[in-house]
């Protein structure tokens, strides 16, 4: 099974803790992890707009552990 670490490009580098890149085991994981770094919706003016997206802080990229280590 694939473990996943993700790639910030607004620092240019993988997510650290403590001076660790953060492994998640599955992908869903880490996309939990994001909620950290996602910004609010934007309010809705009108009824007919429906907001249905999420946007971070920085784009993100999940890289697969063993292509992180390839790098």
């Amino acid at each position: 099974m694939a473990r996943w670490v993700i790639f910030n490009f607004y620092d240019g580098e993988f997510i650290r803790q403590n001076d660790a890149i953060i492994v998640f085991e599955t992908k869903g994981l880490a996309r939990q992890f994001l909620e950290r770094y996602r910004k609010p919706k934007p309010l809705q003016i009108t009824k007919d707009v429906t907001v249905n997206y999420s946007y971070y802080d920085a784009p993100f990229r999940f890289v697969k552990e063993e292509d992180y280590e390839a790098l």
